[in-house]
């Protein structure tokens, strides 16, 4: 296998992986860290360091770590800040 079909074979592994990911996302219900990333741009260590702190739930399946999607809409809908008109700030 030369070295442009061993690439060709990674994109398209790298494309199954991807669609597999937006496919999760696109149904709810629980994310890992990554995904979570994926939908809301905060990164993975963002999101991991909440989890540590306990800021947010998860849901611990064995050794792997969820995010039920209520709780980053919950973030998302407790961190949204109203537009403020220039003459009404203080």
């Amino acid at each position: 296998m030369t070295n442009e079909a061993g690439a060709e074979v990674l994109k398209e592994k790298e494309r199954k992986k991807l669609d597999k990911q937006k496919q999760r996302l696109a149904l709810g219900g629980y994310l890992s860290a990554a995904e979570a990333e994926l939908l809301t741009g905060r990164t993975v260590a963002a999101w991991r360091m909440d989890i540590r702190k306990r800021r947010i739930a998860i849901v611990k399946i064995g050794r792997q770590v969820r995010i039920p999607r209520s709780e980053i809409e919950r973030l998302i809908r407790d961190g949204f800040r109203p537009a403020v008109a220039v003459g009404e700030r203080r």
